[in-house]
């Protein structure tokens, strides 16, 4: 209801049981309480001041504010669930950017487990001890890396990020093929440069590999395979293992937090999809069930003058 507070001080039991705060009768021309309502839930309330022309209220006027306190509850509510909307998009940014991190925190905890695990065996091996520090370091640089990442702001403009593909890939089935003999990598071309970060795009093609890897399980192939085609590079990651059929790739392959490995997060094929979305590309998959899979990314080439617009950005932001 709306108090009008003149009538309140003159006569209390027209309001029973009403119980008005000191500080609004301090209030200077203090007049009429509004309350403001949305969907019969009290949100505030609003003081009108006393007019500088006496009036007395009808049933319209006072109807009237009871239509306008609604409408400014209205207004309130929605600034607060946009608010609360806002808040709940950084929490879901975060968390997903956590996720992904936790993935590949637990990709370098395999690979540390795997090296501690073939300490017994070259123990008095030299150079599995400069291998093991080099994977260490590596591991450790990966990690506060991934650290940055978590805390940055990804909304800062910066100098767009570019990786030349033909080196990483060569380092990744290098460092596979330790685990792996059968895996090999084939390519005709000296260079493929495309706008993605560096460690994530290499975590990205790395994931692809070690799944191939384990669906052949010590029998079979994986064959990587760096072209290049309408101005794009196409990395092809293909296997000879059980293959997937098509109701698994259309339902489950890319569906995030699902997993067919024991401890496995489920995020892995579906963060390849996203990022190679995110600049422009696409991850397509072949597959047949008994005979292998292939998963193919197809990324954007960079041109000169995107090359030298990096260069030029990165000489102004270090």
């Amino acid at each position: 209801m709306i108090i009008n507070l003149e009538e309140y001080r003159e006569s209390p039991d027209a309001y029973s049981g009403l119980d008005i705060q000191d500080w609004i009768d301090r209030i200077d021309r203090a007049w009429l309480v509004v309350p403001l309502l949305h969907h019969d839930h009290l949100t505030g309330f609003l003081i009108l001041g006393r007019p500088r022309a006496a009036r007395a209220l009808n049933w319209e006027d006072y109807d009237l504010l009871k239509t306008g306190g609604r409408q400014i509850a209205s207004y309130l509510a929605e600034q607060q669930a946009t608010r609360a909307l806002t808040e709940a998009r950084q929490f879901e940014a975060f968390n997903r950017r956590f996720a992904f991190v936790m993935h590949d925190i637990k990709n370098l905890v395999s690979q540390l487990s795997l090296m501690v695990k073939n300490v017994s065996k070259h123990r008095d091996n030299p150079d599995f001890h400069e291998d093991m520090i080099r994977t260490v370091e590596d591991s450790v640089n990966k990690m506060n890396r991934l650290l940055t990442k978590l805390s940055t702001d990804r909304t800062r403009k910066g100098p767009q990020p570019v990786v030349d593909l033909v080196p990483m890939l060569y380092k990744i089935v290098s460092d596979k093929s330790v685990s792996a003999k059968s895996l090999t990598f084939a390519t005709d071309i000296d260079s493929a440069t495309v706008a993605a970060e560096g460690d994530r795009i290499g975590a990205i093609i790395g994931h692809l590999v070690q799944n191939a890897i384990e669906a052949i399980e010590n029998s079979g192939f994986v064959e990587v395979r760096l072209t290049q085609y309408r101005g794009e590079a196409i990395v092809e990651v293909e296997d000879n293992g059980p293959g997937m059929d098509g109701a698994f790739i259309r339902d489950e392959l890319f569906r995030p937090f699902r997993s067919t490995k024991e401890g496995g997060y489920g995020i892995g094929v579906y963060e390849c999809r996203e990022y190679a979305r995110e600049y422009g590309g696409r991850l397509d998959v072949t597959s047949t069930p008994g005979h292998g899979t292939t998963m193919r990314l197809a990324l954007p080439i960079v041109g000169s003058s995107q090359l030298e617009a990096n260069r030029r950005g990165k000489a102004i932001f270090g």
